[in-house]
């Protein structure tokens, strides 16, 4: 059984990326640098700036036929990284909830 379960995952997840090359987005070095800043400032771990950036590449992927104005990236970043925290903090919970 489980090796039916992985063998759909993997398969599943061939859907999630594309061809097209995430860093060739003009705006992303600029949004991952103030992301960082942002995290650096709150004091959160990486793990989150790198949850964020990961929600972040999927959605640019997933929209790159429709075409964004580019003062909308910045707003879909802190989405991104609000997102991020609050699945992180999700996570957390269920961790120490499991535990009790």
């Amino acid at each position: 059984m489980e090796k039916q379960q992985l063998e759909t995952m993997l398969f599943i997840e061939k859907s999630y990326y594309s061809k097209i090359s995430i860093k060739s987005h003009s705006k992303r070095r600029i949004i991952a640098d103030c992301l960082h800043k942002l995290t650096d400032d709150e004091h959160i771990s990486d793990d989150i700036f790198a949850l964020t950036m990961y929600i972040f590449d999927r959605f640019i992927l997933k929209t790159s036929s429709i075409i964004i104005n580019d003062r909308y990236y910045q707003l879909i970043a802190l989405s991104c990284y609000n997102l991020a925290k609050k699945l992180r903090t999700n996570i957390l919970i269920n961790n120490e909830n499991e535990q009790l």
